[in-house]
């Protein structure tokens, strides 16, 4: 295997931290502050469990950290759903108002169907999700659970262009959330509160 395709390897909440630092610093040193230094992301609502996990909220910081010292210039992240039920949990309503309601953030929803087929367009295997880090890495995950992760990340030039072309069509093809999704003042330490809350989880 290259030195630009790398295995990020199962890791849980119970494993020893060195590892989930390492792979966030590693991703989050493709910011330096150029305008093409946007950070897209992809979550599928079916899994927010995912914001109950330790190293969910430590990647959330680091990226808030970089968005407001301006390394990174935008956070974009398309949120897709199966069906209606998933974008109206109070969690989801979370999530959304979050990216709509902080400045720098924003997001975009879409069907899981819509969204395979545009990842299909652009000949790209469906995976569980995906994070484009400015024009420098990609990383894709096979599984994003709250007690492991597992994915690889690449820095090569014309899989991350695929990349982003794909998602900037899905973001295209993907609807506003409206003022009724996005209706509840959120701010970060909010958001991984209210996850605790919806997985009945006391800290």
């Amino acid at each position: 295997m290259s030195r630009e395709e790398m295995p990020v390897s199962r890791f849980g909440e119970t494993d020893i931290g060195w590892l989930r630092r390492w792979r966030a610093r590693v991703l989050l040193s493709s910011f330096a502050g150029d305008p093409d230094d946007i950070y897209r992301a992809v979550h599928r609502l079916r899994d927010n469990e995912f914001f109950v996990a330790a190293y969910a909220r430590d990647f959330f910081e680091r990226t808030d950290e970089l968005l407001k010292s301006n390394r990174v210039r935008a956070v974009r992240r398309l949120l897709v759903f199966g069906n209606v039920e998933e974008r109206t949990e109070p969690l989801s309503r979370a999530i959304i108002s979050f990216h709509r309601g902080m400045r720098g953030y924003d997001c975009r929803l879409i069907h899981a169907m819509v969204y395979e087929s545009v990842l299909t367009r652009h000949g790209i295997a469906t995976v569980m999700d995906f994070g484009i880090f400015g024009n420098k890495r990609l990383y894709r995950a096979r599984t994003d659970r709250p007690d492991h992760v597992l994915g690889t990340w690449t820095r090569r030039g014309a899989e991350i262009r695929q990349y982003i072309a794909a998602f900037d069509d899905a973001w295209a093809e993907a609807s506003v959330p409206s003022p009724a999704e996005a209706d509840l003042q959120i701010d970060l330490p909010s958001l991984f509160t209210s996850a605790r809350e919806a997985a009945g989880v006391v800290r």
